[in-house]
């Protein structure tokens, strides 16, 4: 999470080009869980430059919405972009996870983080969200992993099975120690990617209760899709593609360690992994492919203090 904190990290190209949660999370798996509590006071840690944190007041509307991210860069991202009619509701504050000394205890309705819980220090975090949750408040954390291709052009068929080596291709620059494998900040990343199975194993039974998960993986054990965490992107252009793949912290991490390589030269690890697609597959940058990500959710709520 520190490549994000870095001055040459650019934070409008990941909330640019990042996908989105879709409304039904909010609306139907986030409500319909926190029903019955207080709609006053919500907490988005890991905001980033907001994706996330915006939906608490335009979809659920909260009284107050508070989103903190360690990065200053993300949060005078996020705070630019406050909606006009949201100014009064909405504020950004640069903070860690684990430690939020600016909110009183007993004080928070609802917390969410979104695509950042990996990177916390467990033990303490659950134990400061328990702190500064209301009794039965709701502790909602929830991402995605290594984007899968479905499509190319609006055809599913994949008759020359160019699909399957696609995504070979795309796992072996995400994780092969010759490319981007050395670089990703752990043990995060492997935790998002075994979908925060190792974050619910450290869940404090004597802090939390009404536990709810859901996690998809198309090429995995669990290929049932979450409807309502359906993260995917339609007739996204392999030009656009190749920018998401640009803000990987792994690949930002990449430039850092090879300074003496110029951005947009042949030897720049973007430009290799465009070449590659280009000429193994034969798709221009305008080529349109839908993509599905890994997704995983889970709730919990604040047992009643004593």
């Amino acid at each position: 999470m520190s490549q994000f904190s870095s001055q040459s990290f650019k934070s409008e190209n990941y909330g640019l080009y990042r996908p989105n949660y879709p409304p039904s999370f909010f609306n139907n798996l986030i409500k319909n869980y926190h029903n019955g509590n207080d709609f006053r006071t919500a907490l988005d840690i890991g905001c980033g430059p907001g994706e996330a944190t915006f939906p608490l007041a335009r979809l659920l509307h909260f009284d107050k919405v508070i989103g903190i991210d360690p990065s200053l860069r993300m949060v005078e991202a996020a705070q630019k972009s406050i909606p006009t009619e949201y100014a009064d509701k909405i504020i950004f504050k640069q903070s860690r996870a684990e430690s939020i000394s600016f909110i009183s205890n007993n004080s928070i309705d609802l917390i969410t983080s979104a695509q950042a819980a990996h990177w916390f220090d467990h033990d303490v975090w659950f134990k400061e969200m328990a702190r500064i949750l209301k009794d039965n408040g709701s502790l909602i954390y929830f991402g995605y992993a290594d984007p899968i291709i479905q499509s190319v052009d609006g055809d599913p068929s994949d008759i020359k099975g160019d699909f399957a080596k696609a995504n070979e291709l795309l796992l072996t620059y995400f994780y092969n120690s010759k490319y981007l494998g050395n670089y990703w900040e752990q043990p995060g990343r492997s935790i998002i990617r075994n979908l925060n199975k190792d974050i619910d194993a450290k869940i404090p039974k004597d802090l939390y209760y009404d536990f709810k998960s859901g996690r998809y993986d198309p090429i995995g054990e669990d290929k049932t899709p979450i409807n309502d965490l359906y993260i995917w992107k339609k007739n996204l252009k392999l030009q656009d593609f190749i920018n998401y793949f640009s803000t990987f912290s792994s690949v930002h991490k990449w430039h850092e360690s090879h300074n003496n390589v110029l951005k947009g030269s042949k030897d720049d690890i973007v430009v290799k992994f465009t070449d590659e697609f280009k000429s193994r597959f034969g798709w221009n940058l305008d080529k349109k492919i839908n993509v599905i990500w890994k997704s995983c959710y889970t709730m919990i709520r604040r047992i009643p203090r004593k």
